[in-house]
């Protein structure tokens, strides 16, 4: 039999990008912030879970529309398209109704991070309430890549991958860039992935085996990739 190597999914996300070392900020129904030098040396920060962690994540957009939704019922600021859609994702009828429903029901983690669409959505519209949401989880998740940064010497990395379906929203893409830029004293490549963490897997898996990445390899890949219908680009 084969010899099993036990590989992370930020180390997967890397390889998809076809990187091996960089910074990887993850942004799905959870968060992690995982940064690795060329040496080999790495930290990942995050992924606590929603009540002590997932900074920036899906579940954090959605916990603070419910914030918004909640302040709405007494703050002129925070209303709009936003919170009107949080309430007709919730069956409320007045703002103040969401906060017993909270309470009494206890939404799941999933259903939270499923108002993050709705965030997003109305961010790209323009809503500000939505645009100030993404903007303060961005910053959040960035505060955690900055301390993986300086911790690990990371400074003049040349490449941020935004994993994660969250971080597909280009509403939200921007925020972090705006936010995760400043960290690094010259521009550097931040993108999302190019294929999905399964591929990267895979990739590994090559590298592992002794195979270089080269170009007719990942034009084999693509071409492959294409015939099965599946394309280069990831589907989170």
């Amino acid at each position: 039999p084969s010899p099993l190597q036990k590989v992370s999914e930020a180390e997967c996300f890397l390889a998809a990008s076809l990187e091996t070392s960089g910074l990887v900020a993850l942004a799905g129904t959870g968060s992690f912030v995982h940064g690795r030098r060329p040496d080999g040396r790495w930290i990942t920060a995050g992924g606590a879970g929603p009540v002590i962690g997932d900074d920036g994540s899906g579940f954090d957009l959605g916990i603070r529309a419910i914030r918004a939704t909640c302040l709405a019922a007494s703050l002129d600021h925070y209303r709009g398209p936003l919170v009107d859609a949080v309430m007709d994702e919730f069956g409320c009828q007045q703002r103040w109704d969401l906060v017993t429903l909270y309470h009494h029901e206890h939404p799941s983690r999933q259903r939270i991070a499923g108002l993050a669409p709705l965030v997003t959505r109305h961010a790209e519209a323009g809503d500000p309430v939505a645009l100030g949401i993404l903007d303060e989880a961005a910053r959040a998740l960035a505060q955690i890549a900055r301390a993986v940064v300086d911790q690990l010497g990371l400074h003049r990395v040349r490449t941020v991958i935004l994993a994660g379906g969250t971080a597909s929203s280009s509403a939200y893409q921007e925020a972090l860039r705006a936010h995760l830029q400043p960290i690094f004293p010259r521009p550097v490549d931040i993108r999302r992935p190019k294929y999905r963490p399964a591929v990267g897997s895979a990739l590994i898996a090559l590298k592992y085996l002794g195979v270089d990445w080269s170009g007719a390899l990942i034009d084999q890949l693509d071409a492959e990739l294409a015939d099965h219908g599946l394309g280069g680009a990831a589907k989170e």
